[in-house]
């Protein structure tokens, strides 16, 4: 019988040829480190040049081909005998045990796969091929690590230096534990270590930021904002920095006689608090812009000043009928008074001609000023045309295409209270039509009602006269309840997130009977709705936000007393409602998801501000209006749930959490560094906290000068 048959010398040389592979394999794990799949390790093989296997490969790999050769002979003598071996002692040969013990020794414990862009993230579908071949690499170089300290086994490869580290100083990291740290590492845009003890990732060309004891944070995410009319107003006529009647209109005179030729004075951001009832005059308006039309929304967009050319030009007197979904500020004799509410606003500003001032150009002020206090992703609350400012899908498209935006954003298109369902295959079309870079119109926003302090936020019950007794008004719902419950069924199927605007318990009640109309119909989806303001919920609704799924948009800057909130509210909704309001404590006891947003630039857009309010029920410093006690101080809640809301909870809202709002290894470095630790100061100075730096992707774009 010949050693020499057919089945040994397969055998024969199939283990000479593996023993060439497993020793390329060993070579190639010692000087570059392991592959991360057989994919990779096929490739590995297979791509060096042929020089480079004859001069390198081939001698390094002789003597386990002679040992091969050898042993595969003493295993050959019959074919037989070898299978009976393999039968018997129920080995593998020794090449496939050998790489099978490599891989399973060398192979890193934490392999975690970094995901990329969830449903409705704006990178488009560009980016996200860029990013995934960007996170393959990252992965072959780099071994995510979280943990008290970095370590590694002495057989494995060092980890390359890091771009960037920051030490030092406490790690908030969001994370569902809110586990602490005190240094992070990040290579190419991602976060590659969280612990405390990173210096061997410090390189010569490493840059190293001294936290000094100050903490580092996730990238705030504002969840119901309006950048590009914010910034739009620090272009026009800009009242937000004063609070006097006197004050607004020196500002509006000075600002129209260095503005001679624009046709209009716009502009805005007054309080409603700075007027009796909250409403101005035309009259008054009229002694400082006296040639021209003026149409200056107050800061919570819910009402314009206008003048009496304005009013002239628009048609608007005594005969013209109020809008159904606003009001016409009158004398007593019924004449209009320069003050319009709600939809009313549409009288004039349509011929105030959107276009006066590109909207496009409020973009780079308000992304750079939302910088600066440390908000990396926000979710842009009204695209569409609304007001006086249009439309702010086009400026992010065209920041994105520049290369200008920064921050990821989610775009809430518009839905039009004027029309009924006919409009969604618009608002499919728009979805598609507003994707680029960062930017996504992935949201819905529905204004279901409008602000109590001119009476158009919706309630289960009339408002008060001021003295105690019910009127007949219980404001408006500014979209029918059985379109709503259509509409939001029908949004869910396609994918849409509902972003509802809600300040009365009506309302609120409203947007939950829709979403549970969704659920009925399309069972439980990963849609992620919210409602936003929430300033007065029904007791009896607070268990169905988590029953429902949806998540409490918390403008927390507002649960505080203040002129506008004792003279212009509390009167006129009395008790038990007034003791209703903002009931975050409430919320979080119930398991609700907590989110966080500013509604900029009807206020601050400072999350710090707004978290200071949340913890205390009182203003922050420097936001005071006067003395007052702590606001429904039971509904106060934790600075790190309040921090978690304005960092993983809108990251959540956002379907961005795949990628930020925490500080772990595989996610996108959006981070901050603040000029203090808050958890270490007093709770009544956390509103002083300030922003020092903020980097999206690793990338600087705010530092403080």
């Amino acid at each position: 019988m010949s050693i020499f048959n057919d089945g040994t010398m397969r055998l024969v040389v199939g283990h000479s040829l593996f023993s060439v592979a497993v020793v390329t394999y060993i070579v190639r794990a010692r000087l570059v480190g392991m592959p991360a799949n057989l994919e990779e390790a096929s490739a590995d093989l297979f791509a060096p040049p042929l020089r480079t296997f004859f001069r390198v490969t081939l001698p390094l790999a002789m003597p386990a081909v002679l040992a091969g050769l050898l042993l595969s002979f003493t295993f050959s003598l019959d074919n037989t005998i070898v299978s009976a071996f393999v039968q018997v002692s129920g080995s593998t040969p020794w090449p496939v045990y050998v790489l099978s013990s490599l891989r399973k020794r060398t192979a890193p414990r934490d392999r975690r796969r970094v995901h990329h862009h969830a449903a409705g993230d704006p990178a488009g579908p560009v980016r996200r091929r860029d990013r995934a071949e960007a996170g393959r690499r990252l992965r072959r170089r780099h071994r995510p690590h979280d943990g008290r300290r970095l370590t590694r086994s002495p057989k494995e490869s060092p980890m390359p230096y890091a771009d960037l580290v920051f030490s030092g100083g406490p790690v908030f990291t969001a994370n569902t534990v809110r586990s602490r740290a005190s240094a992070v590492a990040v290579t190419a845009g991602q976060i590659v270590a969280v612990g405390h003890d990173l210096g061997e990732l410090v390189g010569p060309r490493t840059e190293v930021v001294d936290l000094r004891g100050r903490m580092l944070v996730p990238g705030f995410q504002d969840a119901h904002v309006h950048p590009v009319w914010g910034g739009l107003d620090m272009l026009r006529c800009d009242l937000s920095p004063y609070e006097s009647a006197p004050d607004y209109l020196d500002a509006i005179g000075r600002y129209a006689a260095s503005h001679p030729d624009e046709g209009w004075v716009l502009g805005g951001g007054w309080a409603m608090s700075a007027f009796p009832g909250g409403t101005p005059t035309a009259s008054a308006l009229d002694t400082v812009v006296p040639d021209r039309p003026a149409f200056l929304p107050n800061r919570d967009g819910h009402g314009a000043w206008v003048n009496s050319v304005a009013l002239r030009r628009a048609g608007i007197d005594r005969d013209t009928p109020d809008p159904a979904d606003g009001r016409i500020e009158r004398d007593a004799d019924g004449v209009p008074t320069g003050m319009l509410h709600e939809g009313a606003m549409t009288l004039v500003n349509t011929p105030a001609g959107r276009a006066a001032v590109a909207p496009g150009g409020g973009a780079g002020p308000g992304q750079r000023y939302l910088h600066s206090y440390g908000i990396t992703a926000w979710q842009d609350a009204i695209v569409g045309s609304y007001g006086d400012a249009g439309d702010p899908g086009p400026a992010y498209l065209s920041a994105a295409a520049d290369g200008l935006l920064t921050a990821r954003v989610v775009g809430a298109i518009w839905w039009d209270r004027a029309a009924g369902l006919e409009q969604i295959p618009s608002i499919v079309a728009r979805r598609e039509q507003y994707r680029g870079g960062r930017f996504a119109a992935t949201s819905v926003k529905v204004m279901q009602d409008g602000v109590a302090e001119n009476f158009t936020a919706s309630m289960l019950e009339p408002y008060g006269d001021g003295h105690g007794h019910p009127t007949d008004n219980s404001g408006i719902s500014f979209v029918d309840p059985a379109i709503l419950n259509e509409a939001v069924p029908q949004l869910d199927a396609l994918g849409f997130q509902v972003h509802f605007h809600a300040i009365g318990d009506r309302a609120v009640r409203q947007c939950l009977d829709a979403v549970e109309q969704a659920i009925g119909r399309n069972g439980r989806t990963d849609n992620r709705h919210h409602i936003a303001h929430l300033q007065v919920v029904h007791p009896d609704d607070i268990p169905r936000f988590r029953r429902l799924g949806v998540a409490a948009n918390m403008q927390s800057l507002w649960a505080t007393l203040e002129p506008q909130m004792v003279e212009l509210t509390l009167p006129f909704l009395g008790e038990p409602r007034a003791g209703w309001q903002y009931p975050f404590g409430d919320l979080l006891r119930a398991g609700t998801v907590l989110a966080a947003g500013s509604d900029w630039s009807v206020s601050s857009p400072n999350p710090l501000a707004a978290i200071h309010t949340a913890v205390n029920r009182t203003a922050a410093p420097g936001y005071e209006e006067g003395e007052y006690d702590p606001f429904l101080p039971e509904q106060a809640i934790d600075l790190a749930t309040s921090l978690t809301a304005y960092t993983a909870g809108s990251a959540w809202v956002n379907h961005l959490d795949a990628d930020t709002g925490t500080v772990e290894a595989g996610k996108y470095a959006d981070l901050v560094v603040l000029d203090r630790d808050p958890f270490a100061g007093p709770a009544d100075q956390l509103g002083a906290t300030r922003v020092l730096q903020t980097f999206v992707e690793g990338e600087r774009v705010y530092a403080v000068d």
